[in-house]
């Protein structure tokens, strides 16, 4: 009841504030069992992917949030999960690998860390290891525009335009069966990484041609 109230009041915000347009949404309704890879620029993202996705998503969010009782209990109920940044558990590791089997989706931001100017950043091992080692399907996602609406260090929201991008899933399976080793799950992330530019570039691609029409009308 909670996560989809929230679902509908943030849909709201997102269209009347932003503007939000969502693209590929054929290629994640239905998914279960799967990590949901997608660039990092905002606070705003974790909404902005599950929103789309009936039955809701799991992510993590920094254990700071949870440290007041209510915004704890508030958090939990949006599927998010405390993370220990400064100690990142096997035991954490082990509770994503069962959410993935069990048929849930886990969004999972493979830099690691927001990026401030909007560039896509190099993928770390740890998204690599949990797919290995849950077989995930990999949905990548590319986020638009939400960096600009509630930059990182902003407290507050700047009306603009959000686009979201869904693209196809993929599997690394020759490199889930190859022998673990933090090579092989960093060439996973790298790929990733790599479905993650394919789906910036073609939104940039797809924008051209509006932003041309918009200077010929001027």
């Amino acid at each position: 009841m909670v996560y989809e109230l929230s679902r509908i009041i943030c849909r709201l915000v997102f269209f009347f504030c932003f503007r939000w347009e969502v693209y590929g949404r054929e290629n994640i309704l239905g998914a279960k069992g799967g990590i949901i890879a997608v660039n990092h620029t905002s606070f705003l993202d974790p909404a902005l992917v599950g929103v789309p996705i009936p039955g809701g998503i799991y992510y993590m969010a920094k254990k700071e949030l949870f440290e007041n009782r209510l915004a704890g209990w508030y958090f939990r109920k949006l599927h998010a999960i405390p993370l220990d940044r400064d100690k990142p558990s096997i035991t954490m590791l082990k509770k994503l690998i069962n959410l993935v089997r069990e048929g849930n989706l886990v969004l999972m931001f493979p830099e690691g860390t927001r990026s401030t100017d909007g560039s896509l950043g190099k993928g770390r091992g740890g998204v690599g290891m949990l797919a290995a080692k849950s077989r995930a399907t990999i949905y990548p996602c590319y986020i638009m525009g939400a960096g600009d609406a509630l930059p990182k260090g902003g407290g507050f929201f700047r009306p603009g335009k959000i686009r979201v991008t869904f693209g196809r899933p993929t599997r690394y399976d020759k490199l889930y069966d190859s022998t673990p080793s933090k090579r092989a799950y960093e060439e996973i992330s790298r790929s990733i990484m790599g479905e993650i530019a394919k789906l910036k570039k073609s939104m940039q691609d797809m924008l051209v041609p509006v932003k041309a029409r918009n200077g010929q009308s001027r």
